[in-house]
């Protein structure tokens, strides 16, 4: 085992975290989605804080072998529109095709967000 407190943050992004984001299913660009969902990391697993959560855990520890693929995080994206209130303007499809495009979808999702931290 290498002890990783001899390590630089470059060695350890280099040896643990970027080779579990790329086992997940990440990209070498490691793809950045626009949703309520932070990691951190400091080599031996991660920090996963979800403000989707509704169980009220909002962080848990993930080990390195189960950091979330694209497709589980755009999951979790998707659960806020099941919100009562939201879901009264249709089902997740019907909410996503009118905006056009997933694309269209999450640019105005991020717009809202960064209206919504101005607020708060």
């Amino acid at each position: 085992m290498i002890d990783k407190k001899t390590l630089s943050e470059r060695d350890i992004c280099t040896k643990f975290i970027t080779p579990a984001l790329e086992k997940a299913g990440w990209d070498k660009q490691l793809q950045i989605l626009d949703i309520p969902c932070v990691n951190s990391s400091n080599g031996d697993g991660f920090l996963f804080h979800d403000r989707t959560a509704r169980d009220g855990e909002i962080e848990a520890e993930i080990s390195l072998d189960d950091f979330p693929s694209p497709d589980q995080l755009w999951q979790k994206n998707i659960q806020i529109l099941t919100v009562p209130g939201i879901n009264a303007f249709g089902s997740v499809t019907e909410i996503i095709q009118a905006f056009g495009s997933r694309e269209a979808y999450e640019k105005a999702i991020k717009e809202l967000e960064n209206e919504l931290y101005k607020v708060a």
